[in-house]
């Protein structure tokens, strides 16, 4: 069976928001914070929390799964407190 142009086109757009949510998760997050300096610290925050779980994009963390992300989480907080020597005001939860 032949789409024509109108049906090839809907389906397109089907796709596209189906991909959306995963590939903008991120950046619609951060587009939400109003204050520069708190969306450069999530940023940067975020991208250590990255490097901890040896993740390059952020779509990637996506794909963790929810049990292992608590794990990670766990993981990163026992890190900053004991191996980082960070005080827990710091490295709140």
């Amino acid at each position: 069976m032949v789409m024509n142009q109108q049906q090839q086109q809907q389906q397109q757009q089907q796709q596209q928001q189906q991909q959306q949510p995963e590939a903008e998760a991120y950046g619609n997050f951060i587009n939400s914070i109003n204050s520069n300096i708190t969306r450069k610290e999530y940023n940067l925050k975020f991208d250590y929390f990255m490097q901890f779980c040896s993740v390059k994009d952020h779509e990637d963390m996506l794909l963790i799964s929810e049990s292992d992300l608590e794990s990670k989480i766990r993981n990163y907080i026992v890190y900053l407190r004991y191996d980082r020597k960070l005080s827990p005001g710091t490295v709140s939860a």
